[in-house]
């Protein structure tokens, strides 16, 4: 998932920011888990039997050496699998580790001991509470540890049935009511965060008028997507839009017509890219794109396409302008690594080539191959 995509799609950026969030929490409610599972295991055995203990313990730390596996994993692979899979993962462990620290009132909570229930109370308190706050950003997860922890033990202290497990019950039962609100306004001030940092990062990233990647952004798309595609035979793209004859259309129908014209260009760009291709607002009236493929014959075909859609602009206007068309650079290198500033020249070169050639013209250069203008396709 690159920057472009996150930033343009207010949703996905939130459960991006939100499954970040939680994984990073897990990390340290990990180390907790471990320590509190131990410790425990080695109080409750003064009173309980060491062999169902031991299976107690085992299980709990099973859970958490295949926890800490998906955490590692997250952290090296979290590109490779849809945000919302390693969301569900997180919901499932957590509710896995809810019934883990749930099961100490059926197995381990026993009256006859009171000063080791009064114990067991303490610790599902404070566990329900910090797992309820650390994961309030997602409130499924919150619920997904809160409930299988605490409803057993409101369950065996009603079993219980004398005056004292009753309160307790009841008091677990406001407990509940006190964690699921608490969770709430936690969950309300990080998704606000998250919209916020959302718009400060669009805002810095995007164009304001046109709602592509602005200039800077782009080159770090561009870096981050080819730094990953050294041992990899592919081809990387940039086509460089310039419209033709913006300045005299500025002058003559005024930047309010300008403005629209180039919403409506970057709208035929991005309806003329594909979903893994990456636009940008470059200038004034110059816009980039870039394309890794197997070929850059992929590229002519965009270009086509965008130079095609061109034609339509006219007929959307109440008042007739003059035409508006481009001219299309491309350069492209099919040899690792693939640096920006070179094929950016190239596609310069090769833009200002097409634009003295005529209306509507593509022209591609290759990087450390040059050959001049090797395509040119006249499609006004």
């Amino acid at each position: 998932m690159n920057s472009a995509t996150l930033s343009d799609d207010l949703a996905t950026w939130q459960q991006y920011k939100v499954v970040e969030i939680l994984y990073k929490n897990a990390s340290i409610a990990l180390s907790a888990n471990v320590v509190v599972i131990t410790l425990l295991t080695f109080v409750l055995s003064d009173v309980f039997p060491l062999h169902h203990l031991m299976i107690w313990f085992s299980f709990g730390q099973l859970v958490n050496l295949i926890r800490y596996i998906v955490i590692k994993l997250f952290y090296r692979e979290r590109s490779r699998f849809d945000q919302q899979v390693w969301l569900n993962l997180h919901r499932i462990f957590t509710f896995i580790s809810g019934c883990f620290y749930g099961s100490l009132a059926i197995f381990f909570f026993n009256r006859e001991f009171l000063l080791y229930e009064a114990m067991d109370l303490f610790l599902i308190a404070g566990m329900t509470s910090a797992a309820v706050t650390s994961y309030a950003a997602d409130q499924v997860s919150s619920r997904a540890f809160l409930f299988p922890a605490i409803l057993p033990f409101i369950y065996s202290t009603i079993c219980f049935s004398d005056k004292v497990h009753i309160i307790l019950a009841m008091m677990l039962v406001l407990f509940i009511g006190l964690m699921l609100r608490i969770a709430k306004q936690i969950n309300t001030t990080i998704i606000d965060n998250i919209i916020y940092t959302h718009d400060t990062h669009y805002h810095a990233t995007h164009d304001g008028l046109v709602d592509l990647l602005n200039r800077r952004q782009f080159q770090k798309v561009f870096e981050h997507q080819t730094s990953i595609l050294s041992h990899t035979k592919t081809s990387v793209s940039l086509i460089f839009i310039d419209i033709d004859n913006f300045k005299a259309l500025n002058d003559t129908h005024g930047h309010k017509i300008g403005d629209n014209v180039l919403i409506k260009v970057s709208n035929i760009i991005r309806t003329s890219i594909r979903k893994s291709d990456v636009a940008a607002r470059f200038g004034g009236d110059e816009f980039m794109v870039m394309i890794v493929s197997p070929s850059d014959r992929d590229a002519h075909t965009v270009s086509k396409k965008i130079l095609e859609k061109l034609k339509c602009i006219n007929d959307e206007h109440e008042h007739p302008i003059a035409e508006v068309c481009a001219s299309i650079g491309i350069g492209f290198s099919h040899r690792p690594p693939f640096d920006y500033e070179d094929i950016l020249l190239k596609a310069d070169q090769a833009c200002y080539e097409a634009k003295h050639s005529g209306k509507g013209i593509i022209c591609a250069k290759e990087v450390k191959e040059s050959k001049g203008c090797e395509s040119l396709i006249n499609l006004s």
